[in-house]
């Protein structure tokens, strides 16, 4: 309107002598179409790669790559170039750096949709899967390349801690990606525990885990992994105990019962609601000494056999079982529930005996692994025993 204004006063003069009302109008109708021209905004649907609806959901358009511009958010504000980051569940925009997103079936699909709206406006169950090359270009796959452009990533760690691995046939794997999507140089050598931290092996730095018959990597601390072709592989370890207690190395899928003998197949594990895989307590483990331990622990084996509890603590030749013994009841004598249940006189007299033990223990003849003769053994559990039965606990 402004330009049709504007052009009409402008006709009005150019037009001098002349015919005043034809040039009138015609100045009204070019500024009218200038006017227009000027103020058409880019952030309309023709120029946009989709839209969020007020429950976070995205939704594509069939605009090209060439004419797209930009979304509209949640709130239906026009944001300028492609979605670059994700809302989470409190609906706070989460920035990203980078792009964060590809094509994928004529319509851009954010990295971070659990699903979307094609432009049919059909629900696509799932998320895009992807890494980011070294020059900051979001790749749409299901296999990630190390940074080197050369060899295959081990694999990667999704949003979850989920582990995705990848076929690598000529075993050249430099490093993998993170549930941050950053590259780490070597192979996985640890855990992300129920919280989403990464907790460490503290070992002697061996790789945890070890390549399986198709030449996938598998984590030592995987209670399941989607495998190359982004099928879920639950119950997996890194090797098994047979039952003269040797330790057998190998990618495998088993559990153990309550004797500490491998059930080779069988998956010790539940489904949530949410269809998670979901590990359940092993009824044992075997320790350094090569022995079954009975009671609920919870852990994994690293690829030689050792015992890493989830806290990442390795039951090591060096604090055998009679001294892990020793260390959980003088936690629980020390604790605020031992005086409840059994009064602090007891509670003392508890801890005065778990001190003869250590040394008794100390003063004991060990091989060279750190481990004590089944007699010393025996005798100390005993004693164990007994401290155990006077702060009412039940035997492990």
């Amino acid at each position: 309107m402004a330009g049709a204004g504007i052009g009409a006063v402008l006709g009005n003069v150019i037009a001098g002598r002349g015919d005043k009302t034809l040039g009138t109008v015609i100045g009204a109708g070019v500024g009218g179409v200038i006017g227009n021209q000027a103020t058409k905004p880019s952030s309309d649907c023709s120029h946009a790669y989709g839209y969020y609806d007020e429950q976070n959901r995205w939704h594509a358009t069939a605009v090209s790559a060439n004419d797209a511009r930009g979304y509209y958010d949640r709130d239906g504000r026009w944001v300028d170039g492609t979605p670059d980051g994700y809302y989470d569940d409190g609906n706070r925009w989460v920035a990203r750096s980078g792009s964060g997103g590809a094509y994928a079936s004529g319509g851009w699909v954010p990295a971070s949709a659990n699903g979307y709206y094609d432009r049919n406006d059909n629900w696509i169950p799932g998320s895009a899967e992807g890494y980011r090359n070294p020059d900051g270009r979001w790749m749409a796959s299901n296999t990630r390349t190390a940074p080197d452009g050369r060899s295959n990533a081990y694999g990667y760690y999704d949003t979850r801690g989920m582990w995705h691995a990848n076929t690598d046939a000529d075993r050249r794997s430099t490093g993998y990606y993170d549930r941050n999507n950053a590259w780490v140089i070597g192979a996985p050598n640890g855990q992300y525990d129920t919280r989403g931290n990464w907790v460490p092996q503290r070992g002697d730095g061996t790789p945890s885990g070890s390549y399986d018959s198709q030449n996938r990597w598998i984590p030592s601390s995987s209670n399941g992994y989607y495998d190359s072709n982004n099928q879920w592989i639950a119950g997996s370890a890194s090797g098994y105990y047979d039952q003269r207690g040797q330790w057998v190395a190998g990618a495998t899928i088993g559990r153990y019962d309550t004797q500490g003998r491998w059930m080779a197949g069988e998956q010790a594990g539940h489904r949530d609601p949410a269809g998670n895989w979901i590990a359940d307590a092993q009824p044992g483990y075997y320790g350094a000494d090569r022995r079954w331990h009975v009671g609920a622990s919870t852990g994994y084996y690293d690829s030689r056999g050792r015992w890493i509890f989830a806290d990442g603590r390795m039951a090591s030749a060096l604090s055998g079982p009679v001294l892990e013994q020793l260390a959980s009841l003088e936690n629980y004598a020390r604790s605020p529930e031992s005086f409840r249940t059994v009064g602090r006189g007891r509670t003392m007299g508890a801890l005065r005996e778990l001190n003869l033990i250590r040394a008794s223990e100390r003063r004991m003849r060990h091989d060279r692994d750190g481990n004590l003769s089944s007699r010393d053994e025996a005798s100390l559990q005993f004693r164990i025993d007994r401290v155990r039965a006077s702060l009412r606990m039940r035997p492990s």
